[in-house]
């Protein structure tokens, strides 16, 4: 099962200088998918795995950043800069 979301869950991709500010509702799902796609954070670009669950944050497409996510047996990703 995948989530596609604008924030992050909290204490994943969503730390900025003064902490972590992505959502406290969403951290309460990790481990219930097997991957959760948000950006909104655009400092915080990467990858984290959670309870199970990975957590992506591609980064900012203004700055040609992105992510191939290929889901087979497995997910595999691949940040991209273009």
């Amino acid at each position: 099962m995948i989530l596609l979301s604008h924030a992050p869950p909290k204490n994943t991709t969503d730390k900025l200088p003064h902490g972590n500010v992505g959502s406290e509702s969403l951290a309460r799902y990790l481990g219930r998918f097997d991957l959760i796609v948000c950006g909104h954070i655009h400092e915080a670009r990467g990858i984290v795995r959670v309870n199970g669950t990975q957590v992506v944050n591609p980064g900012m497409a203004i700055k040609r950043a992105g992510a191939v996510i290929t889901i087979g047996e497995k997910i595999d990703i691949e940040f991209i800069d273009a």
